[in-house]
């Protein structure tokens, strides 16, 4: 997809790594756009437990496995970004440290585990700059998803992002909603290694929301998280 393009996409992915992804961003589209299930309503107006809902969602509909929520024992921080398991003596006392995964999934070739966050982007500016706020939800994404254990390898670890612009009553009537969209896209794309999706269908453009401001659409991005040293 070429992001400069004057026409705008209401709905697309970009996959530079990360292909085996594919089919399930497909479905996660699919989902986000469909009017007859949604109506004036939109499963990214809620918390990040639904948006997440959407993803697991995309991943069954692509033949996939997902279990989601469930309570693991966390591993340690021991220095250099490296972690390590609890002892036998952490696991059995009181204050064992214990964490809760978001998500783990199967698709074809590929197996992680999830660690989610939504990011509310204030995006009625026309010169807003994302990227700094990106890498920083990721970064913290990938530091918390390294502490659960997976599988000795079996499972890879990755961040997920799902992005929700916001903007002011001004951008809808200036008939600027498409242009404040395009920016978040484009800097969303623009991370290295990221799988990027996103949908903004025409009838939420411009529906003011139950929360009472306009949130247009979502993205979603996915990527793994870097390898400890």
């Amino acid at each position: 997809m070429n992001s400069s393009t004057a026409q705008f996409l209401d709905n697309d992915l970009s996959l530079p790594l990360l292909g085996q992804l594919r089919s399930t961003l497909g479905h996660w589209i699919d989902l986000n756009m469909d009017r007859t299930r949604w109506g004036e309503d939109a499963p990214w107006w809620y918390n990040e437990r639904a948006s997440l809902s959407q993803f697991a969602g995309a991943i069954w509909k692509a033949g996939g496995w997902v279990f989601e929520e469930y309570t693991v024992a966390k591993k340690r921080p021991v220095g250099n970004g490296r972690f390590c398991h609890p002892t036998k003596a952490e696991l059995a006392g009181e204050k064992s440290p214990r964490g809760r995964v978001d998500l783990a999934f199967e698709v074809p070739r590929l197996r992680g585990i999830v660690e989610s966050k939504i990011v509310w982007l204030p995006a009625s500016q026309p010169n807003a700059e994302y990227s700094d706020k990106l890498d920083a939800e990721m970064a913290t994404a990938h530091e918390q998803v390294r502490h659960y254990p997976n599988g000795n390898g079996w499972y890879r670890r990755f961040g997920v992002l799902f992005l929700v612009p916001i903007v002011s009553k001004q951008v809808v009537k200036g008939e600027l909603v498409e242009r404040r969209v395009q920016r978040v896209i484009d800097q969303a794309v623009s991370q290295d290694g990221w799988a990027v999706a996103w949908a903004f269908p025409k009838r939420t453009r411009r529906l003011r929301s139950k929360k009472g401001g306009y949130y247009p659409g979502s993205v979603v991005c996915v990527a793994e998280a870097p390898p400890t040293t």
